[in-house]
């Protein structure tokens, strides 16, 4: 992926000439967000794979090492990650042979599977932490602590709007000005 934005901007620039009624800003703030998260998405990925896994494989070991007991069922990874349940039986069956968890029945219901690290999961999460940790620090740059508190209500109001209104409930584009002027 080119590192250079400009030119996507300048792009954006000669848009908003062609068409003035065009929300420049609107426009920018979603294609640079968008941009933002390929690159963060890419730079995490990159992490990971150095140390043997993927985003989803990591984001499945943090949430059992967080749930209370340490353990989750393969649908409530599905959930928290947004990701499809063929999708996180494959990230399960990766970690599981990489001996970093157990499938085993629900200790409540035996018609549950539950999933629970094993030492050598434990182990991996201890190390990768701070690693984990310091690159998520390299990849804030140098916002401070003030613009990452700022950044992130701002992120998370956007986030609340977006999850609270779905797609398909989104206000319909207004006409275009050809229309409008028939």
């Amino acid at each position: 992926m080119a590192r250079d934005f400009s030119r996507f901007e300048m792009g954006i620039d000669r848009m908003a000439q062609q068409h003035p009624d065009m929300p420049r800003d609107t426009v920018m703030l979603i294609r640079v967000a968008y941009r933002t998260v390929l690159s963060l998405d890419a730079r995490l990925e990159a992490h990971f794979e150095r140390h043997g896994l993927n985003q989803s494989a990591w984001l499945a070991l943090m949430m059992i090492y967080a749930s209370p007991e340490q353990r989750v069922m393969p649908s409530e990874l599905s959930d928290f990650l947004t990701q499809s349940r063929t999708h996180m039986t494959r990230v399960a069956d990766d970690l599981l042979g990489k001996g970093l968890i157990h499938r085993h029945p629900s200790e409540d219901d035996r018609r549950r599977i539950d999933l629970t690290l094993t030492p050598a999961g434990l182990r991996l999460i201890d190390k990768l932490l701070p690693l984990t940790w310091a690159e998520y620090e390299s990849a804030l740059g140098d916002l401070t602590p003030a613009d990452r508190k700022k950044t992130t209500a701002l992120l998370r109001r956007w986030l609340d709007h977006l999850e609270a209104e779905p797609a398909e409930a989104a206000p319909a584009a207004p006409a275009s000005r050809k229309a409008r002027a028939s």
